[in-house]
């Protein structure tokens, strides 16, 4: 489309009036009207286009035009001054009459640009039609349309001084997309980053830097770097994070900016990171052989060993040229903690060397942990998985649903996950009517049979199959052959299976016999209650350590209401499919209905988190842990909480704030139609 590649002189004219000198004010022609704003979020100009207008433009008489500038970033576009600026989170929304266009500053470097650009141009709710590589800024423009059937363009774009943006226009399905679609590209042409301030550190061009012509820093200077101290008349702040008790001082100039995933210290000469980590210090070595050498981005020059704390120091490059320092910290109480300080390619990498190790000769790590939760860790050692063959998600079908739009459920499930380690089958049919209750080895009730044998036989050479795969069923014939008539039971006599099985440590095979109601089209909730099943069932393939045999002994060695995995276990996938499916569909408020089932399942089955639907009563125990600031939402939602056996190691009765979560999962109440714990949960 040639209005996505074209520079017209009517853009150009539009982006000089945002361009400003260093050394003189903004100028203001006789056809342009500047109003000021006093509000952070409003736009800071108007500016009145003239009637003349090229051929390529939008067909109007006068267009009035806002500058709006990101308060943060400093980076600025303009926009229709008529369309509805609606500031969010983490973004700001424009609603103009085709249709809607929002702007994102991404606080991500510039050289992660292809990585977020396969992510973001291919998630599964937007279907690509076309791609065209942008020059300057350097990025991508996409179009396409959404799942609901939306007309929508997508641009990725930065530079080393502004790092990522963001920026979408949409359509419905109706509206004038090619018209729409002008209007965004005078966005785009209109974006200013000449005042980006995000990754520059400084705007003082004067500052001299001596810099050694050679790339590699040799062991020596690292050492000694090593041995300096913050002077005890420095100017420093202590950053203290909440959840390790990790401490350390940083330049009191410097600027903090926190991220969804890491917390970054700008400097004046360039940027030190810090990443709090799920991975336990005993997978140092292995991680550290992970970080410092498996990825494209990076090239090790030099490692060395640290003492106190235990870790590793590495200094490279990256593919930009920027030049970096990784180092991986921690003890057992904190699991692993990595910091990274980097420079451009241009900037006095050694200097800003020094000031790292001055970071990290502060460092304080606290340790915490109960002597129970110690026992329990000098207890535990990770069985360690062997050959697992594919990481795969199947799924056989015989319901009337889709299983193509299943498939997209499991893509976009799995792809939230840290670290996927399993060969996983799912295979759902239909059942029919209730007939009774009970009548099988599981907790499943006895339904009307609606499959035919020709589908049962389907579906039984489908997990043959899969089974004689496996490594732990192919040297054990017994085991096979019980498993296969255990399945074909449930099946021929109308099991209403919802289970996940663990077949060897990486084999999942998940069966779910699908009832009527989550079949029938009719109800207004159809198909959400079938896509919260579905993925709750899958996340529980995706939970790493359910079959962790060291872990299980932990358990085991506990009664039931002493140990806390049932309701950790199950309340993770509850947690998890409300929030994956209300990101699918829009439809609801996750942790609003999370406590809403929750308060249902306390009047109904009572107060014991282990009574009834321990899924919804874990679910909201979770979420008191998290709202204490003892559990990293983060954790359940990318599967990492499941790791390392967290549920019988981290989360013991002899901490008081598991007994709270526990004993007031429950304490809820409505407000102003929201569902809130009660006042003193929190406490």
């Amino acid at each position: 489309m040639k209005y996505l590649t074209l520079k017209h002189l009517f853009y150009v004219v539009i982006f000089s009036l945002l361009i400003t000198s260093c050394d003189a004010p903004d100028p203001v022609s006789p056809g342009v009207a500047v109003e000021e704003s006093t509000k952070s979020l409003e736009p800071t100009k108007s500016i009145d286009i003239p009637t003349q207008t090229p051929k390529n433009a939008i067909d109007s008489d006068e267009i009035n035009y806002a500058i709006y500038t990101d308060s943060k970033s400093k980076i600025s576009i303009i926009y229709p001054e008529n369309w509805q600026q609606i500031p969010r989170e983490n973004y700001v929304e424009f609603h103009g009459p085709n249709g809607d266009v929002i702007f994102e500053v991404l606080y991500v470097h510039f050289h992660e640009l292809d990585q977020w650009a396969n992510q973001y141009l291919s998630e599964s709710n937007y279907k690509e039609e076309s791609r065209e590589t942008l020059q300057s800024p350097l990025g991508y423009m996409s179009i396409g349309s959404l799942r609901d059937g939306a007309k929508h363009a997508r641009v990725i774009i930065g530079n080393e001084k502004a790092g990522l943006i963001l920026l979408e226009a949409t359509t419905g399905p109706e509206d004038e997309f090619e018209e729409h679609l002008e209007q965004f590209q005078i966005i785009l042409d209109s974006l200013n980053l000449k005042n980006a301030s995000l990754f520059d550190g400084s705007n003082n061009d004067n500052t001299e830097h001596t810099k050694d012509d050679s790339n590699e820093p040799n062991e020596e200077d690292t050492e000694s770097a090593l041995t300096k101290t913050i002077p005890e008349d420095s100017d420093t702040t202590i950053y203290t994070d909440s959840k390790t008790g990790l401490s350390f001082s940083y330049p009191a100039n410097w600027t903090l900016f926190q991220h969804e995933h890491d917390i970054e210290f700008q400097g004046p000469i360039g940027a030190v990171t810090i990443m709090i980590t799920d991975v336990p210090m005993r997978e140092l070595e292995q991680f550290a052989q992970d970080f410092f050498t498996e990825s494209d981005e990076y090239k090790e020059e030099s490692r060395n060993a640290l003492d106190e704390p235990s870790g590793y120091i590495s200094i490279g490059n990256l593919r930009d040229g920027a030049q970096q320092a990784r180092v991986i910290i921690g003890n057992e109480q904190t699991d692993i903690i990595i910091f990274e300080a980097t420079t451009g390619p241009e900037d006095d990498f050694e200097e800003h060397l020094k000031q790292f190790q001055n970071i990290l000769n502060s460092i304080s790590l606290l340790e915490v942990d109960s002597d129970e939760s110690q026992a329990q860790q000098q207890d535990y050692s990770p069985t360690p998985i062997p050959n697992y063959g594919p990481s795969a998600i199947t799924i056989v079908n015989t319901s009337e649903f889709s299983t193509d739009i299943m498939q997209e459920w499991a893509s976009y499930s799995e792809a939230k996950m840290a670290n996927r380690r399993a060969d996983i089958l799912m295979v759902l049919w239909p059942v029919g009517e209730f007939v009774k209750e009970g009548g099988f080895s599981h907790p499943f009730e006895t339904m009307e049979v609606v499959i035919t044998p020709d589908e049962i036989d389907y579906l039984m050479n489908e997990i043959e199959t899969w089974l004689s795969n496996q490594p732990c069923i192919l040297d054990d014939p017994v085991r096979y052959y019980e498993e296969v008539e255990m399945y074909r039971d449930w099946l021929t006599r109308g099991a209403d299976a919802s289970t996940q099985i663990t077949i060897c440590p990486a084999s999942r095979l998940v069966l779910m016999g699908l009832p009527p109601d989550m079949r029938d089209t009719n109800d207004p909730r159809y198909p959400i209650n079938l896509q919260d099943f579905f993925i709750h069932e899958l996340y529980h393939a995706l939970q790493q350590d359910l079959m962790d045999e060291s872990c299980r002994r932990l358990e085991e060695r506990l009664d039931r209401e002493e140990t806390n995995t049932p309701w950790l276990v199950e309340g993770g996938a509850d947690y998890f499919a409300k929030h994956v499916v209300a990101e699918l569909t829009g439809a609801f408020d996750p942790i609003n209905t999370i406590l809403r089932n929750a308060l249902n399942a306390s009047r109904e089955e009572g107060t014991n988190i282990y009574q009834g639907g321990i899924d919804k009563t874990g679910a909201a125990a979770m979420q008191i842990l998290i709202e204490l600031g003892k559990l990293d939402q983060e954790r359940i939602l990318d599967g990492s909480l499941f790791h390392n056996c967290a549920r019988e190691i981290e989360y013991t009765n002899d901490k008081p704030y598991v007994l709270q979560a526990k004993n007031s999962w429950y304490m809820i109440e409505e407000r102003n139609g929201r569902f809130v714990f009660s006042e003193g949960v929190l406490r």
